[in-house]
């Protein structure tokens, strides 16, 4: 007897109208005003983005580390020691050398530096700091750009 009733109420279920649910209305987008046909410009197909703000160095050079700075110098006459930098491609993969007013730092670029006389380099400011006790090999310290871009500015 349990039988034909489950079958019943299985039935019943199956046939048993559900009730309609509305469908909300489509969200229409807002409207957009007319605005004036834009006059075509001549643009390059690729657009090189707008280069970073230059942090000024000579102002303020510890504020400046890890922003882009611009240093105007000259190849220096004697290189003279520099712990060697290394790290990913995109960091350099050489060193060069600018001398600006009297103070040598390292520039490390994607290519082998041609320039011989003087040059332009822009860059991210980072310092390197050894930490050893002053006045020994240890105590070294000094700003260097990574990832630099050099212009040989060379007028002798």
């Amino acid at each position: 007897m349990t039988r034909p009733l489950i079958w019943t109420v299985l039935i019943l279920t199956a046939c048993a109208k559900t009730p309609a649910t509305e469908t909300p209305a489509p969200i229409a987008p807002p409207e957009q005003p007319e605005s004036a046909p834009s006059e075509a410009v001549d643009t390059p197909f690729s657009e090189t983005p707008a280069p970073l703000p230059l942090c000024d160095f000579n102002a303020n050079a510890r504020e400046c580390l890890n922003q882009r700075v611009r240093w105007v110098g000259t190849v220096p006459e004697m290189i003279l020691p520099h712990p060697y930098l290394a790290g990913p491609a995109e960091f350099g993969r050489f060193h060069g050398h600018i001398e600006v007013d009297g103070q040598q730092y390292v520039l490390v670029v994607p290519e082998i530096l041609t320039c011989t006389h003087s040059m332009e380099a822009t860059g991210t400011l980072r310092e390197i700091d050894l930490g050893g006790p002053e006045g020994t090999r240890n105590s070294y310290r000094n700003y260097y750009l990574a990832n630099a871009e050099v212009r040989c500015t060379d007028s002798q």
